[in-house]
């Protein structure tokens, strides 16, 4: 296992990472609306992304614990 990768970062929770704001993505959601059927209807969804224990980037920044 590589020392920097995204298992040991301060910035992973769970197996996101949250150095950064969430990203906000427009999907497209259906919508059955009574005058003209179904449609598609774009709706804005924010998540952080998904990282793997062996990912990497350029913003690793190393977990202390502080022991007593």
């Amino acid at each position: 296992m590589n020392i920097a990768s995204c298992s040991s970062c301060k910035h992973r929770k769970e197996d996101e990472c949250r150095r950064f704001p969430p990203q906000v993505s427009v999907v497209m959601i259906p919508n059955q609306t009574a005058l003209s059927g179904m449609q598609l209807q774009p709706s804005p969804v924010a998540a952080f992304p998904n990282i793997a224990d062996d990912s990497y980037c350029g913003e690793y920044s190393v977990k202390f614990s502080m022991v007593a």
